[in-house]
């Protein structure tokens, strides 16, 4: 990884995914990292020039030394010392010799040039800038990609440079200018002949962890809301100063008391949040909130202008019922400072669950010492979001029996919260049928007994016979007739936390079959999705090589042994908070065969974190023809056009992923946006699904498209088994393979005789197999 991305991703100045983009059209386009940095215009020249000296830790060099200049001394530097072209020297000072250096000279090269150069002082330009330099050295014109990257590059840094100051009265000393080149030179002796060294402070995560220690124990103690939310606020205010405090509420954010808070709110006020606005999706987690960019929010913290700030949600069983805000007035936040409020929200999520599992606790019990076992409106009672809503948190009295429970009531904006049970058969319509993208292996999917259709779609509710003649009828195999009961049988299987959690450390131990937690039913279903994803057999994950989930861990092992019966469970987790929960919930849908899971994948592919994006879509690819498939599709497609340029960029790769082929049109018109990140994103989405490498010019791609578009996407990968490029058709060849199942040897570097042999059986086979292919749109 080269200096600058690591600063730039340690610092976040730029999101992940731009950074991976960056990266991956190096390897394709070659240069340095801050050559395709500029190309793709992330990041304004100026801001690039100042990374380059911060990530190197060597000064910039200033724009009057890139100017041209015929008294270089071009020898001062052995040619033989470096590679060509990394190291160029500027002007003889004196006893210095002024050196522009490549960001990606290695520090072996660097130290042989200070041992072996006399007065050798390294600065640090872009590439494109020495690419010029280099040209001058030799009497040429810099051409290619540098010509257009180095006078804008020029242009900005004198732009942008800092004024000279005026000049002073007094008369100045002899050694000192009042230039850019004194500071140059002044940071440049300091380098070269530092003083006594003084201790370096501890990192500020250091101080920080020291600081918030006692506070965060007292965060984790807690064991009230009233109790948990005082001490979320006074451990924030070690942060910032100025802390503010949300409950979620259904007409929007209201202010809660924030007690010692710099920040004055007006109590119980409530700021509403627009449906699908930034502010919405920053509570839902959909997006970071890092600058104070809402102008309703700007309205209740009366700031006229945005400011930087820490806006993060808290979540209980997956859902936002907290918002801990954050703010300096205008100064910046460090990563330790966010990193650090996230570790305090984690804390409180942690403390807010087991404050809701004691309530449970409770109010089973009260139901319990009651003789009235009526229906318990148990959420009414013990719903956490309503204790936090009150100004000072102090919930809902308890009742003591279950009389008292049963008559609790909802309110109706909470009633609209409680999650409601979902759909256990798919939607029956699909907005249009798609193309099996990938033969989904037959032991992954569940035998045909009977077949889906609307016309034997079991009931919900099974009514008894009304006559003997009934028994006759036909009965759907997946009920089974009731054996002869005894009443030792008829015992309820004790359901009691206690036993729940003995069945389920006794199944992790592998003492006990997953038929025990299966019979204690739905309190053990919702104590394994409580604990999920469980103990984990790898510390780390690597996406593009990812085991079965299922030998992942123990837990996610009896998710898949129980079944679609867990399925409602884990679909509430794909919403979950923390990344790793999602991550699994998601994945383990690739062994847990459920089609129920297709249109919450479908949203996954704007979810927050790129390796939760990356594998939803993975395995939703392997339910393309599961009913629902074309539907969710439909929904991604439609965001290509979305004037919300992040989601734009997370639905292109995604229909990447999945190789939507009813997404080549639109893609193809992203090609004349005049955003170019956004037209190589697009372009690598257009190479994954046609296999076409075709470049950037949209006419050829719909000229191709119009000519070829009626065709399977097969013969669109058989026809680049001819590319003249080794990489295109080697990885033709494996997608081919992939979504055909068929094993035709193909070696992309064999000599041309032998490849046209295996194209030919190539296309022998489609002539005998494609009409399977073409029963379903591509």
């Amino acid at each position: 990884m080269s200096l600058l991305r690591a600063y730039l991703e340690s610092k976040q100045l730029l999101p992940t995914d731009a950074l991976t983009s960056i990266s991956r059209r190096q390897s394709i386009y070659g240069g340095s990292f801050d050559t395709n940095l500029l190309e793709l215009q992330l990041l304004e020249p100026h801001v690039v020039d100042e990374a380059l000296e911060q990530a190197c830790g060597l000064p910039a060099v200033p724009p009057s030394l890139l100017e041209e200049d015929n008294k270089r001394p071009w020898d001062a530097v052995p040619s033989d010392a470096t590679e060509p072209g990394m190291v160029v020297p500027l002007r003889k000072d004196d006893d210095r010799l002024l050196v522009a250096t490549h960001p990606d000279l290695p520090n072996s090269q660097l130290g042989l040039l200070y041992r072996t150069v006399k007065g050798f002082t390294p600065m640090v330009t872009a590439e494109c800038c020495l690419a010029a330099l280099n040209a001058q050295r030799v009497g040429q014109s810099v051409g290619g990609r540098y010509a257009a990257l180095v006078k804008g590059y020029r242009d900005a840094l004198l732009t942008h440079r800092v004024p000279e100051p005026e000049p002073n009265e007094t008369p100045a000393d002899s050694t000192t200018d009042a230039g850019p080149m004194a500071k140059l030179e002044q940071t440049l002796e300091r380098l070269r002949d530092p003083s006594r060294p003084v201790p370096k402070p501890p990192p500020l995560w250091v101080t920080l962890a020291k600081q918030l220690s006692r506070s965060r124990t007292r965060l984790a103690m807690a064991r009230d809301t009233k109790s948990a939310t005082a001490a979320l606020v006074r451990a924030a205010l070690i942060i910032a100063p100025r802390v503010g405090l949300f409950a979620v509420k259904k007409e929007g954010l209201r202010v809660l008391e924030a007690p010692g808070s710099a920040l004055r709110l007006r109590r119980r006020e409530v700021i509403p949040l627009a449906a699908y606005g930034r502010l919405e999706r920053a509570v839902l987690g959909d997006v970071m909130l890092d600058r104070t960019s809402s102008l309703t929010l700007r309205q209740c913290l009366d700031q006229p202008h945005p400011i930087p700030c820490i806006f993060l949600p808290i979540r209980v069983h997956s859902r936002p019922v907290l918002v801990l805000y954050l703010d300096r007035e205008g100064q910046p936040f460090a990563k330790a400072e966010r990193d650090a409020a996230r570790d305090l929200c984690d804390v409180a999520e942690k403390t807010l669950d087991e404050v809701l599992r004691v309530l449970h606790r409770r109010a089973a019990r009260a139901a319990e010492d009651s003789p009235t076992v009526s229906a318990i409106r148990r959420v009414a009672v013990v719903d956490l979001t309503q204790q936090l809503n009150g100004a000072s948190a102090a919930g809902l009295p308890i009742p003591t029996n279950a009389a008292s429970v049963s008559s609790a009531e909802i309110p109706e904006d909470l009633r609209e919260r409680l999650p409601h049970e979902r759909s256990v058969t798919p939607p029956s319509d699909d907005l249009e049928t798609t193309q099996p993208i990938l033969v989904m292996p037959r032991e992954l999917t569940r035998p045909p007994e009977p077949e889906a259709s609307t016309s034997n779609i079991l009931p919900s509710v099974v009514l008894p016979s009304l006559s003997a003649s009934a028994e006759s009828a036909h009965v759907p195999s997946l009920i089974k007739p009731k054996a002869p009961t005894t009443p030792a049988a008829n015992a309820e299987p004790d359901s009691s936390p206690a036993a729940i959690d003995q069945a389920i450390r006794d199944y992790l131990d592998g003492q006990a079959p997953i038929t025990r937690l299966r019979d204690l039913g739905e309190p053990a279903l919702a104590e394994i999705a409580n604990r999920f994803p469980g103990p984990l057999a790898f510390n780390s994950i690597n996406i593009n090589n990812l085991r079965k989930p299922s030998e992942h861990g123990a837990l996610l092992q009896a998710c898949v042994e129980l079944g679609p019966a867990i399925t409602p469970y884990l679909l509430e987790l794909m919403d979950h908070g923390k990344v790793q929960i999602r991550f699994y919930a998601v994945y383990l849908y690739q062994e847990l065969r459920d089609p129920r899971c297709i249109q919450v994948l479908g949203e996954r592919a704007f979810d927050a974190d790129e390796n939760v994006r990356v594998v939803a879509m993975r395995v939703l690819e392997t339910y393309a023809r599961a009913q629902g498939y074309g539907r969710t599709l439909h929904k991604i497609r439609r965001a290509l056009t979305s004037s919300n340029r992040k989601r734009q960029l997370q639905a292109i790769r995604a229909l990447g992923t999945v190789r939507d082929v009813l997404a080549v049109p639109t893609l193809i018109d992203l090609l004349e946006t005049r955003d170019p990140y956004l037209q190589e994103v697009a372009l690598e989405a257009l190479c994954s699904i046609t296999g076409q490498q075709l470049g950037f010019k949209a006419r050829r791609w719909r000229d191709w498209h119009n000519a070829h578009g009626h065709e399977h996407r097969a013969e669109w990968l058989m026809s680049q088994l001819r590319h003249r490029d080794v990489a295109v058709r080697r990885w033709c060849a494996e997608e081919l393979a992939r979504i055909t199942g068929a094993s035709i040897p193909f070696r992309a570097d064999a000599d041309r005789r032998t490849r046209e042999k295996a194209i030919e059986r190539w296309y022998e086979w489609w002539r005998d197999n494609h009409k399977r292919f073409l029963e379903t749109i591509r």
